[in-house]
């Protein structure tokens, strides 16, 4: 009966050796997965913050080469507004009036004329 009872024992210290052991692996796994599950995650955030950064430099670099084109296209505008402006000088030359010193003011102008020079221009001279 001793005998019976200490392979009894020894049974059930087994079984709960196997249990706990079980049980600690069924953890351990969890936790193992658990830090991949959150290290893909994390791998995914920043592959998305890559893709975005990367749209993002292209835009940027879009807007950078559109204010250059913008820039060049406001001096051609300005170069053209210049020549029209010295053009109109020759022609009021050619017919014997003398250009107001505002005409030559306007030329290093970026903006239209001023009304004050408007009207000087569409009143005929004496």
């Amino acid at each position: 009966m001793k005998k019976l009872s200490a392979f009894f024992i020894a049974a059930v210290m087994m079984f709960s050796a196997s249990m706990l052991t079980g049980c600690k692996n069924e953890e351990n796994s969890e936790v193992a997965t658990q830090p991949n599950t959150e290290l893909e995650q994390t791998q995914k955030e920043l592959d998305q913050i890559k893709q975005d950064s990367t749209k993002l430099d292209r835009y940027v670099n879009d807007l950078k080469k559109e204010i250059n084109s913008l820039k060049i296209e406001n001096q051609r505008l300005i170069a053209q507004t210049k020549r029209l402006e010295a053009q109109v000088i020759d022609l009021k030359l050619e017919l014997g009036q003398v250009p107001e010193s505002d005409s030559a003011d306007m030329l290093d102008k970026d903006a239209e004329p001023t009304p004050a020079a408007n009207n000087a221009e569409s009143t005929p001279a004496p």
